[in-house]
Formats: structure tokens, sequence, C-alpha cells
């Protein structure tokens, strides 16, 4: 948990696609309600989706994040800003991704419906869709496996393109009150039974 004088990063959606951290430090703390002070001037609007990047417990993390308002300060601007969910590893992949290719999965993500599934794992998933996600940004997500249906929040983690604007997107599950517990649920199911179909397809 993050509390007064500690410093974090703030990772702003459409940085050109690029993972660019703005320095800033936290000036006030209530509950999961944050005010930080930006050390550059970066455009950042009310109702914006960014990620936030910290250290605890000697671990670099990263926390999807909403910011409620903005108030000039001096040369800088001082943001309000909600954090979503609980905080995730920043330095490696958390656990094994499994391609879903050859199970011809898809998923629908914002307003995009039947997106490929490309991977998934017990926290995220990954699809190719047209150029229209931020990183950082945090949209619905619907997954259906086996006549089941999981849903949920994601937050687009990474983009890489693919060539013809398509975009491969790597999304992070978001659990907090307001979107339960679903979409992990499905995530873990998923994962483990595509598993399991590819180790008896292998053992023939």
């Amino acid at each position: 948990m993050l509390t007064i004088d500690d410093g974090l990063f703030l990772q702003i959606p459409g940085d050109s696609g690029q993972r660019t951290l703005h320095p800033a430090t936290v000036v006030d703390v209530r509950d999961n309600l944050y005010s930080v002070k930006l050390e550059e001037n970066v455009p950042v609007e009310p109702g914006q989706d960014v990620l936030i990047y910290y250290e605890t417990k000697r671990e670099f993390v990263q926390q999807s994040a909403n910011v409620g308002a903005t108030m000039p300060f001096e040369a800088t601007p001082v943001l309000r800003i909600v954090t979503i969910g609980e905080p995730v590893s920043a330095e490696t992949r958390q656990c094994y991704r499994v391609s879903t290719v050859t199970a011809n999965l898809s998923a629908n993500v914002g307003e995009l419906v039947g997106c490929p599934l490309i991977d998934v794992s017990a926290t995220g998933f990954s699809i190719v869709a047209d150029d229209c996600f931020k990183i950082g940004q945090v949209v619905p997500a619907l997954l259906v496996f086996e006549g089941e249906q999981f849903s949920g929040k994601a937050c687009i983690q990474s983009a890489k393109e693919l060539g013809t604007n398509r975009i491969r997107y790597g999304l992070h599950c978001i659990n907090d009150r307001e979107s339960g517990w679903d979409l992990e649920r499905g995530l873990s199911h998923i994962s483990t039974a595509v598993q399991r179909m590819q180790l008896r397809r292998r053992a023939g």
C-alpha cells in the first residue's frame, strides 16, 4: 500500500504504444484514493484510465487506476486517482500462458464481439483485434467456454502490431467489488481445461 511521500510512476494510455513511466509522489492518502504530484506536466484528463507502478515489499508492481480529478499546482498538476483491483507483479509474467489458437475460442472485449483468443492464463489473456485500444485502458470482457460465460473487467497491458491494422493485445484480469471474481474463475478454468486437452492430444 502506498503512503504519503512514496514515489510511483504513471503510465498514460496511448503513450505511442510505449511503456513511458512518468514519475510522481504521493501527497495524500484516503483509503484507495490517492493524491499524487507529477514531476512533469503530462496531459491527463478526469475519468482517464492509467497504470501506476511502485515498489512494495521489495517487488516492483503495477496496478490499474482511474483519474478522479486534476488540480493545478505550480508548474505540474496534482492528480486524484482511485486504484482498481489488486497490484500485480511488473517484473515477470506471473502465470504460464497456454496457447488457445487451435481451440478456436473468442472473447468479447469492450465493444468488440468475437475477437480471436490467442492465449490464456489464470490471470490474463491475449486477443487479436483492430487498432482500437490503448495501453492502460480498462475494458469489460466476456469469455465463453463450453457453454458457460465468464465476465468482468480487464486492463490492456501490451499491444503488438501484427500488420494490416491488426494488433495483438495482452490483458490482465481486474478483480474488485464491482466486477467480482467471475472472469478470473473463468480464466483459471479455461487455462486448465485447454492444457488438459492439449496433453490428451499429445498422448494420442
